[in-house]
C-alpha cells in the first residue's frame, strides 16, 4: 500500500514538473476594446491610411508595425477589414510578442474594435515584415478578380478575401461552407 501511494506521489509530482515547464504558464494578455472611429482616407488603400491606423495603433503599442491586412468582402458594398501591427522583443532571454488587430467595417470606414495581445512568442504570433505592395487598392483588386470568375464559381460564392502581407496580394473565393474555392497569388 505504502509503495502504491509513493509511486502516485511520485507520478504526481513528475508530472506536475512537466506541466511546469511549458509555456502556458507564462504571462499572456488578450484584450478586446470597443471603439468607433472613422478612417478619413481610402479605406482600400493601405498607403493612404496607413499613417492613421498607425496613430490609432500606437495608443497600444508605438513600436508595432503593420504587417497583414485582410478584406472580406461579403458584396461589392459590404464587408469586413482586418489590419494587423505586430512588435517582437526579447526579454530576459525569452522572446515575446505584441499583436493589435483593428477591425473596420468597410462600407462606412469606421473601427469598431482593437483586439491587443501580448505574450510569449510562441503564443502571440503574426506576420514579421511590413507589407511592400502598399499601394495597391483592394477594391479594385477585388472587382477586377470577380469580373474573371467564371459564373459557376460566382454562384457558389460566398466572399472573398483579399489578403496583404509581406510582398504577397492574394485572393480567394470561399463557399457557404466557408471552403476554399479558388486562391490566386497576385
Amino acid at each position: 500500500m505504502m509503495k502504491r501511494l509513493l509511486s502516485c506521489a511520485l507520478s504526481f509530482l513528475f508530472l506536475l514538473l512537466l506541466t511546469s515547464c511549458t509555456d502556458d504558464w507564462m504571462p499572456y494578455e488578450n484584450t478586446e476594446y470597443d471603439i468607433n472611429q472613422k478612417v478619413k482616407g481610402n479605406i482600400f488603400l493601405i498607403s493612404e491610411i496607413e499613417s492613421e491606423l498607425l496613430e490609432l495603433a500606437a495608443e497600444y503599442d508605438n513600436d508595432a508595425k503593420l504587417t497583414f491586412v485582410q478584406y472580406k468582402f461579403e458584396s461589392e458594398t459590404s464587408g469586413t477589414a482586418e489590419f494587423q501591427f505586430f512588435r517582437e522583443y526579447e526579454k530576459n532571454g525569452k522572446y515575446y510578442s505584441v499583436l493589435i488587430t483593428l477591425f473596420a467595417n468597410i462600407d462606412d470606414s469606421i473601427i469598431y474594435k482593437v483586439c491587443y495581445e501580448e505574450g510569449i512568442s510562441k503564443r502571440v504570433t503574426g506576420y514579421r515584415n511590413a507589407i511592400i505592395r502598399n499601394d495597391e487598392d483592394a477594391y479594385d483588386i477585388y472587382t477586377s478578380y470577380l469580373n474573371n470568375t467564371d459564373l459557376e464559381e460566382r454562384n457558389d460564392l460566398l466572399y472573398s478575401t483579399v489578403l496583404f502581407y509581406d510582398d504577397n496580394v492574394v485572393v480567394c473565393n470561399y463557399d457557404e461552407n466557408n471552403d476554399l474555392i479558388s486562391r490566386s497569388e497576385l
